[in-house]
């Protein structure tokens, strides 16, 4: 297994396949995860099955309500978009469930079917922008809290599970220190 460090953000594995997996393997890809905070995978073969044993071996899976479930495979949340939307999902730059009182350690995208041209999902690394603001700016940083917050999503959205969260107040969401040290993405693809 290769683990090579990108410019801007995260990590690109190669040399493995991630549906076989040794303890030694596993440890080292944790590793990379803790450091880079993003990992990518080319070329990989992942079976829906093959896709939730390797979310269980990081965790419990905290599947994204917000999209619809897989017809057999319940714990993977289906992110399609069709050619005639305009806007990419999840609207602006984003952390994944940084709105979950608990939030997901990650998300694993597995990428299925993409256009000729677009499609891209971007990273960028909240750390590496801190550490380039002024020590002025990082200083007042810290004394601030933000929230975060899903109710953007239920009030512009009529996706039927939104009401009873808006009723729960689910979507209210949670207020993080800033900076805070959010979850983390990683990237599997067979495409890229």
């Amino acid at each position: 297994m290769k683990i090579t460090p990108l410019s801007a953000v995260g990590a690109e594995v190669t040399e493995v396949d991630v549906t076989v997996l040794t303890a030694v393997q596993d440890a080292q890809l944790k590793a990379a995860f803790a450091q880079h905070g993003l990992l990518i995978f080319r070329d990989q073969d992942l079976t829906e099955a093959d896709h939730i044993g390797l979310a269980e071996r990081w965790g419990q899976i905290n599947t994204n309500r917000f999209f619809k479930a897989h017809a057999d495979y319940p714990q993977i949340a289906l992110v399609d978009k069709t050619p005639d939307q305009i806007q990419n999902i999840g609207g602006d730059w984003h952390t994944d469930h940084s709105y979950d009182q608990v939030p997901a350690l990650g998300s694993i995208l597995v990428a299925q079917v993409l256009p000729e041209t677009g499609g891209d999902t971007w990273f960028a690394s909240m750390y590496r922008a801190f550490d380039q603001l002024s020590e002025g700016l990082k200083t007042l940083l810290l004394t601030l809290n933000a929230v975060h917050s899903a109710k953007h999503v239920c009030l512009a959205t009529s996706l039927s599970i939104c009401k009873p969260m808006l009723a729960r107040k689910e979507c209210i969401g949670r207020i993080w220190p800033m900076p805070c040290r959010t979850p983390f993405i990683l990237l599997w693809s067979g495409i890229l």
